[in-house]
């Protein structure tokens, strides 16, 4: 028969592992951008979405002959992409509050 002295250390680890699961299941999701996000199309077409998570949203279509813009009314930075799906090298930063106008707007990327 074992004594409790020879598991401690088997629990003591299951203690830690159950722990460490524990605290990461516990911590909170990433807060939402507070603000309006709006992409518009050169040709007028646009789309906006209201506190935007952390991550990638589609621009509002196709690409337009005339210069697309980037309306950020959100307390978050936002990342421009001229590709979709926020592939490649981002383009362009747009700061909390901010306006730009952008050549090819395929995606941006909320930060938080």
């Amino acid at each position: 028969m074992r004594s409790a002295r020879a598991r401690s250390p088997v629990v003591t680890a299951a203690v830690a592992a159950i722990t460490a699961v524990l605290a990461v299941l516990a911590v909170p999701p990433a807060e939402a951008a507070s603000g309006r996000l709006v992409l518009a199309e050169g040709s007028g077409e646009y789309v906006w979405y209201d506190d935007p998570d952390l991550g990638c949203y589609p621009g509002p279509g196709p690409a337009s002959p005339r210069r697309d813009r980037v309306d950020n009314y959100t307390d978050s930075d936002v990342l421009v992409y001229p590709a979709p799906n926020c592939r490649g090298a981002p383009s362009d930063r747009v700061a909390p509050h901010e306006f730009r106008h952008v050549d090819h707007l395929g995606s941006v990327w909320v930060l938080h």
